[in-house]
């Protein structure tokens, strides 16, 4: 829809908003996982992931946007995305089943 609603000139960004698109329902779903988390006490470790991602992100972004440009930001993202889900769901449901 992006061609369509700001022309062709901006097509290349398709393959950018889907990205960021992805990246976003990683975000998303680890939100119940540190909701829970920050319920049992654990902000620390909201804290320290949130930390964690915002480094994974930097040094991403520094190494993939030279190569790959604006895509490169986008894939940094859904990385530290991804990994931050896992890291929250994993300790989240430890820390609850157990």
């Amino acid at each position: 829809f992006i061609p369509f609603i700001f022309g062709s000139i901006y097509s290349e960004s398709v393959l950018i908003f889907q990205s960021l698109s992805l990246a976003s329902i990683f975000f998303m779903a680890s939100i119940p996982a540190n909701v829970s988390l920050l319920a049992l006490g654990h902000s620390k470790w909201i804290g320290l992931v949130s930390l964690l991602q915002l480094i994974l992100v930097v040094v991403l972004s520094w190494i993939l946007i030279p190569t790959m440009g604006a895509y490169g930001a986008a894939l940094a993202l859904i990385i530290a995305y991804v990994l931050n889900f896992v890291a929250s769901a994993t300790y989240a449901v430890k820390e609850i089943f157990s």
